[in-house]
């Protein structure tokens, strides 16, 4: 991989479909304040870069560092050169699953030094706020946003699929799998976008000093069958020629802004991203269009990933038809990247949710069933060593949390939530050690436990509270004076699909909410 992307070079003209942005970015001078309060917010770890310094020491003898430390953050920003010993990574394999003596079971941690993660913070802050400020990143990224989340890119790809079926439309799903996208990332590439941004001068420079010359190791520990000490054994340094930092602050915001013109690059078809997750949605009520749209979007997205040299990896890309009429044996579109056959599948994983082509919710629930059976078992081995209030804590940290991710997609249906909510009072009963016909009513309110229907109740109007995706009311629609006029407006639909959208259940839901509740701004307070 890294042959091929030396035999490549940059074609700044064709890569970069960013518009070029008149403002400048200027760092304004960071001040001892800032620097105490990035370092209060650090949660104090024992893990340390290659210095040996953690966070945990830093964070609690911050105070007679804090001037000095003040002062070469603000010899950096003027000189557009980042330091040199902030700019070395240790690495230390962690063993995920399988075989210890196979190196593909092992993920890799790399730690950069704390006072780093203090600078980088800093910057990053300055960064986002220019960003936000200019509304510079997509608004079909995702990823390592403030008010965005995974929720927020199923949300907006589900919500298309559902008003697309429901309109008798047929529509395509490409599901991309990138290869260590953050790691091959093209330095001269990314601060050439960079530049289009607003970052010239001595902020270039700064991001240019940044991405260069970075150089890492490996750590690992090794303890000696004769010996009860542990001993650790290290690689020698090599440069890090290509891709963001990991394990670093800025880089996933330096990805996102690489990655930000890739939606302008494909004119027919939506893209949702989250990070380097990456999604096509095509749609079209003709199947020739729907065909030839295709066609068009598969070569702008190969001529994209081509000049920004980023990697697609096939075996892993697949794709879901959706059609909600019509015979179910059609001829799908042929999909081709780089002369490769991308091929159908009925359902997948796409960010922690099974989709299925007709945008059913037993696979997914079935999945879900299968985690909370072993969480199930989790419980039962720890009931008799813990106490119940650690026992409640472990039911929200792993229980509740996995009926929680997604609730609001698959929570609206009747007969396959009812598996789901037998075994959570399944779970309850297994805390207060009662038998199957035990009511759990009272076990709810004892614990102050949501149901599983009350559970998607509350998530659902949280999200659509906070991100203020719908806010038309019926006084938008028509001028009439009526009793609901102040509600939002429900859109007809013609599906049950339909029907059961996040927004459409989240506006019922919402209309029904007492006034009082309704006129609450702060979103913290409506929680």
């Amino acid at each position: 991989m890294v042959n091929q992307l030396n035999d490549q070079k940059p074609k700044y003209d064709q890569a970069c479909k960013v518009t070029p942005f008149s403002k400048s970015i200027f760092f304004v001078p960071i001040t001892e304040n800032e620097v105490l309060s990035v370092t209060s917010k650090l949660k104090g770890k024992l893990s340390a870069g290659y210095d040996e310094i953690p966070e945990k020491l830093v964070k609690f003898s911050i105070q007679p560092i804090c001037k000095p430390l003040t002062f070469i953050f603000n010899l950096s920003l003027c000189t557009g050169i980042f330091p040199d010993q902030m700019k070395i990574a240790k690495v230390r394999p962690i063993h995920k699953r399988g075989r210890i003596q196979e190196l593909s079971n092992y993920r890799p941690i790399s730690l950069l030094p704390v006072f780093s993660k203090i600078f980088e913070t800093l910057i990053y802050n300055r960064v986002v706020n220019f960003l936000n400020k200019h509304n510079l990143i997509s608004d079909a990224q995702n990823g390592f946003r403030q008010n965005k989340s995974t929720h927020t890119a199923l949300q907006s790809f589900i919500e298309d699929v559902q008003k697309a079926l429901d309109n008798k439309f047929f529509a395509l799903g490409i599901f991309l799998d990138l290869s260590k996208a953050f790691d091959v990332i093209n330095h001269k590439l990314l601060l050439a976008k960079l530049e289009l941004y607003g970052f010239r001068g001595i902020s270039l420079s700064l991001m240019r000093s940044y991405l260069t010359g970075r150089s890492q190791f490996v750590e690992i520990d090794h303890v000696d069958a004769k010996s009860p000490n542990q001993k650790s054994f290290s690689s020698s340094c090599k440069e890090i020629k290509y891709g963001v930092p990991q394990g670093s602050v800025l880089g996933p915001l330096l990805f996102l802004m690489f990655i930000n013109d890739l939606p302008k690059a494909v004119h027919e078809a939506k893209v949702v991203l989250f990070a380097d997750d990456t999604n096509i949605l095509i749609i079209d009520k003709n199947l020739k269009s729907l065909n030839d749209k295709t066609i068009v979007s598969m070569h702008q997205l190969e001529n994209w990933f081509a000049v920004n040299h980023l990697i697609i990896n096939i075996e892993k890309t697949k794709a879901l038809f959706f059609q909600g009429r019509g015979p179910r044996q059609i001829d799908k579109p042929e999909l081709y990247l780089n002369n490769k056959k991308i091929t159908y599948t009925a359902n997948l994983k796409f960010l922690g949710i099974y989709i299925t082509e007709n945008l059913s919710w037993s696979s997914h629930i079935h999945h879900l069933v299968q985690k909370l059976n072993k969480t199930i078992y989790l419980i039962k081995s720890l009931r008799d060593l813990v106490s119940l209030p650690i026992l409640r804590s472990v039911y929200f940290a792993k229980f509740e949390s996995l009926l929680r991710y997604g609730i609001i997609f698959w929570g609206c249906g009747q007969k396959d939530i009812q598996t789901v909510f037998k075994i959570q009072k399944k779970c309850l009963r297994l805390i207060k050690r009662v038998n199957n016909r035990i009511s759990c009513r009272e076990f709810f309110g004892e614990f102050k436990i949501l149901t599983l229907t009350s559970l998607y109740i509350f998530e659902t109007l949280c999200f659509l509270r906070k991100n203020r995706i719908y806010n038309i009311s019926y006084s938008d629609v028509h001028g009439y004076n009526t009793v609901h006029k102040q509600n939002l407006y429900v859109q007809p639909c013609n599906t049950s699909r339909c029907k059961r959208s996040v927004i459409n259940m989240g506006i019922r839901l919402y209309n029904n909410l007492p006034s009082q509740i309704r006129s609450i701004q702060e979103f913290k307070v409506f929680k």
